[in-house]
């Protein structure tokens, strides 16, 4: 064979191997871009549940944290020292016990929708029924205090057991909110 056709033969076996080899790195390439193009999906689908998981956390820390709010302040409310209740009329410390005590059922009722119910249903009703309970207390030992008849009838020692009874609870609801805010740590951190 003449030197010029194994010159035209090897041009084309190296062309031929050009095209071999660049449509194999075409097929990695789109392979690779399609890898890409599937972890940028994933990664945008995961970054959106996981932004909706961060708003539904912050959601429910801010109405746990409003509901605890509300029943320390009625807690507070109800440890008036009996030097300030026998200063002030029955009248100005009803209405002020009564605006605290719907504060805190409505902060209940919050917190049971943004749930979880399972979990924090029994706290939070618990939490509810003793503030009811201790502010019956307080306004019966105010009216005591005033020399009023008071219904129901109340010792000081009743309106304290009534007090722990709540703060306790308190206790309990403060776990119980926890542990949903922060499943992976300990339950009765506060205990």
């Amino acid at each position: 064979m003449d030197e010029w056709k194994y010159t035209l033969l090897n041009g084309v076996i190296s062309t031929v191997g050009s095209l071999v080899v660049g449509a194999l790195a075409f097929v990695a390439a789109s392979r690779a871009a399609s890898k890409g193009i599937d972890a940028a999906v994933t990664a945008a689908v995961t970054s959106n549940a996981g932004q909706q998981d961060l708003t539904l956390w912050k959601g429910r820390r801010d109405t746990y944290a409003a509901l605890l709010s509300a029943v320390a302040a009625f807690v507070a409310l109800i440890k008036t020292p009996e030097g300030s209740i026998r200063a002030r009329t029955v009248e100005e410390l009803e209405a002020p016990l009564h605006a605290a005590l719907a504060d805190v059922e409505q902060h209940a009722n919050l917190a049971r929708l943004e749930g979880p119910r399972d979990e924090i249903e029994i706290p939070v009703r618990s939490v509810v029924a003793f503030a009811r309970d201790a502010g019956d207390h307080y306004l019966s030992w105010v009216r005591v205090l005033h020399d009023l008849p008071a219904w129901p009838p109340v010792s000081r020692e009743s309106l304290l057991l009534t007090q722990q009874q709540l703060v306790a609870t308190q206790r309990q609801l403060v776990d119980a909110l926890y542990a949903v805010l922060h499943p992976q740590a300990p339950a009765s951190r506060l205990s």
